[in-house]
């Protein structure tokens, strides 16, 4: 789940509250609304991680470049700025910024 509704959802814990996604394997979020129980979490997968991983670099000219990719691959080790063409990682695969990792 991506990180504004997983901060959305920890808002509504205390009023007993869980958002949910259910995934379809697609580029849609299908959010909805439920009680926080132990069935709800299982019902809606929120008790299983992602099987993906989003990486993350801010490009020095201030585009986000993200690559979603099954966490049993390897992290990007290479590409180019999506908005300046900029080379986004050295000769031995280094980011030239910060990565940021996290589930899908």
């Amino acid at each position: 789940m991506p990180g504004i509704l997983r901060a959305v959802d920890d808002a509504r814990a205390a009023a007993g509250l869980a958002l949910g996604e259910l995934r379809s394997g697609d580029d849609t979020y299908r959010i909805g609304v439920m009680r926080r129980t132990k069935a709800s979490s299982r019902a809606w997968g929120l008790d299983r991680p992602s099987p993906e991983l989003l990486y993350t670099i801010d490009c020095p000219c201030g585009g986000m470049n993200v690559w979603q990719l099954p966490n049993t691959e390897s992290k990007p080790d290479e590409g180019d700025c999506d908005s300046c063409g900029r080379t986004l990682f050295d000769s031995a695969g280094a980011p030239i910024a910060p990565m940021v990792v996290e589930p899908a």
